[in-house]
């Protein structure tokens, strides 16, 4: 067992998750994060390329699966595996969730013992919504708690397991009102569960196609850490 890792999610899109994989390399304070990741069935060889020559930390595994699991399942057997192999706090990183160049020290600022130990924080999440930004502007702390779960570069704790397998087990698909993400949503709201946002986004989501539910999201450069230009990013 490790203390902690990211897991990386990639399907049939090499050109996003290289470029992904290529700016997650860059993040100050990567080495201390070991990558896992976890390939659904269909993969592109190309995207097995980019995570085999990942070297910005150690590669601890590549799980492929050999029937098609779809987006739910992949994601809940890498989240349900995380949660078993790591002893801390693990970062879940899709191909699409693009960081910024501050991303690892805003989850590891975040996911630290003090956070941890408040319950009815479910999770960290390094994208702040568009209807939060759209209701507040930049008039807010630096960080805040929401209801609910945000699935956008996101981490959480040990501790949290039994409600990430209450929420995700059995799995029960993609469409909207199923998909894995919108069960975490809903559990985490009907359990009156939280999750902490921050007042600049440290993830963009740079998915133009092949996407499930959310097609990406260009946003202003006051809404965003990184020092790139968002619009710019998902060209």
């Amino acid at each position: 067992m490790i203390p902690q890792a990211i897991g990386f999610f990639g399907w049939k899109r090499p050109e996003i998750a290289k470029k992904t994989l290529t700016a997650l390399a860059r993040c100050p304070g990567i080495e201390n994060w070991p990558l896992v990741a976890f390939l659904d069935a269909g993969y592109a060889p190309e995207t097995l390329s980019a995570v085999s020559a990942w070297q910005a930390s150690e590669l601890l595994s590549t799980n492929i699966a050999f029937t098609k699991l779809g987006c739910s399942g992949n994601l809940t057997r890498g989240i349900m595996l995380l949660f078993e192999n790591c002893s801390e706090r693990f970062i879940v990183l899709e191909d699409d969730c693009y960081p910024a160049e501050d991303f690892i020290q805003y989850m590891e600022a975040y996911l630290n013992p003090k956070q941890g130990a408040e319950p009815s924080i479910l999770s960290i999440a390094s994208y702040r919504p568009t209807w939060h930004r759209q209701k507040h502007g930049l008039v807010m702390p630096e960080y805040e708690t929401t209801p609910g779960f945000h699935c956008w570069g996101w981490g959480t704790w040990k501790s949290r397991m039994g409600h990430f397998h209450n929420a995700l087990i059995p799995v029960l698909g993609d469409s909207n009102d199923n998909s894995w993400d919108t069960r975490l949503n809903r559990y985490a709201a009907g359990n009156g569960m939280t999750c902490l946002i921050p007042r600049l986004c440290r993830c963009l989501n740079i998915g133009t196609r092949d996407w499930t539910h959310t097609a990406g999201e260009d946003l202003r450069k006051d809404e965003w850490s990184g020092t790139e230009e968002p619009s710019e990013i998902r060209k």
